[in-house]
């Protein structure tokens, strides 16, 4: 026997090794019901005040901030400071409420930070939140009804893809219960917010140009406004702008033969006052200012607190009903692996290494739809999906039952 054939393993040697750590069966155990509530509630709560805490703080800040930029355009009166931004309803969803002075280049940098700390993070945890709340709603949803293996597969393995927010929408024509129905059209809205959240958060920055005041001179030329002198009539003369006529102090008493006093006063004719614009424009500066749009945080925030309270809600309610929850058999990664291979081997049988992915797609797509089914075989359960859920005995000393039913039969008394 040669070097090559020695260190080659036979078939034999491969199976023998593949069967080296078997695991043993075993039984399932219900929980402590307080300990994994509490934990649960715990985690959320943490999630949710790390997220919304920001939120609101921030959306204060912005508030207050517009509050007293506005409150000093109106002191400024246009006058002193005509280029202060000042943001419009028409213009609610531009930047206007910017910070700093920047270059090009440092206001690129820090928008793409925004976008990739902020934005990319909060997206990422944003999906990994909806691939735990969404395993455990699905679970729910198949240990009472059944769900197709497309919908199945597309909720367990990438849940906030969007070819899979198609299936939750597809999923609703065929939904049996107003449950199940209302689990898919929070499905459809939660992921629908994962896909456009990084989206949604780069649109609530952006960076625009400084503008300077300038006044217009009679040559075509333009002079900034901060090396120009003028002065306030009402500063220099002691008027008050509470007074709308004053007497005219050069006015000339004149006395007639009759003895009667007229006193003429410097008026105008028709009574109307005659207000001339200042030759002040906005020329655009050479630095940038970094900032956010209100209207996209008002946008943002309701969608958020409303995303993380249904989040919240879905969890609890699956995690203090589902049957295979308490008993520990939590869904994941391999157990979703496992699951579906054995509900699949079971349909096609075990000589499918052949086929490609499209071939078994198309005989999948022919199959009933699944659920969990519950086989009690003395003290040891085996769950597992299946289309083949019947509440009938073998007469083996064997019960095939639905997982609700099982789980009616094992809690306690």
């Amino acid at each position: 026997m040669s070097d090559t054939e020695e260190a080659t393993p036979s078939r034999e040697m491969r199976l023998v090794s593949s069967s080296l750590h078997p695991l043993p069966p075993k039984t399932l155990k219900q929980e402590t019901r307080f300990w994994a509530r509490g934990s649960g509630v715990t985690t959320l709560w943490t999630i949710l005040a790390i997220l919304c805490t920001p939120l609101l703080a921030y959306f204060v800040l912005v508030s207050c901030y517009g509050t007293f930029q506005r409150r000093q355009n109106v002191i400024g009166a246009s006058l002193l400071e005509p280029c202060f931004a000042d943001w419009s309803w028409m213009g609610i969803f531009e930047v206007n409420i910017a910070f700093g002075s920047f270059t090009y280049l440092q206001a690129k940098y820090l928008d793409a930070a925004w976008n990739l700390l902020v934005g990319k993070t909060s997206q990422a945890l944003a999906a990994w939140i909806c691939y735990k709340v969404f395993a455990m709603a699905l679970l729910r949803i198949t240990e009472r009804s059944r769900v197709s293996f497309r919908l199945y597969t597309a909720t367990a393995f990438y849940p906030t893809d969007f070819l899979t927010l198609w299936k939750y929408v597809r999923g609703l024509a065929v939904s049996r219960t107003a449950r199940e129905r209302a689990i898919l059209v929070w499905f459809c809205f939660a992921a629908a917010y994962v896909l456009t959240l990084s989206t949604i958060l780069d649109l609530v920055t952006g960076y625009v140009t400084t503008q300077e005041a300038a006044v217009s001179l009679a040559d075509g030329g333009f002079a900034s406004l901060r090396g120009v002198r003028w002065f306030d009539g009402a500063y220099k003369e002691l008027y008050s702008y509470d007074v709308s006529v004053y007497p005219n102090k050069s006015d000339i008493s004149v006395h007639t033969l009759s003895g009667q006093n007229f006193t003429y006063l410097d008026l105008i004719d028709n009574s109307t006052s005659v207000w001339k614009q200042p030759p002040i424009v906005c020329m655009q500066g050479s630095k940038y200012r970094w900032g956010f749009s209100v209207g996209w945080i008002w946008i943002l925030l309701p969608s958020t607190l409303i995303w993380i309270s249904g989040m919240f809600g879905m969890y609890v309610d699956a995690m203090n009903h589902d049957f295979l929850w308490q008993m520990g058999r939590r869904p994941g990664v391999y157990r979703d692996i496992l699951d579906v291979a054995e509900a699949i081997q079971e349909e096609l049988g075990p000589d499918t290494c052949g086929y490609s992915d499209k071939e078994l797609s198309r005989e999948i797509d022919r199959l009933d739809a699944i659920g969990f089914v519950g086989l009690q075989e003395g003290n040891v359960q085996n769950i597992r999906l299946s289309t083949r859920i019947s509440d009938v005995y073998d007469g083996l000393g064997n019960e095939d039952m639905s997982c609700e039913r099982l789980g009616t039969a094992m809690s306690p008394r």
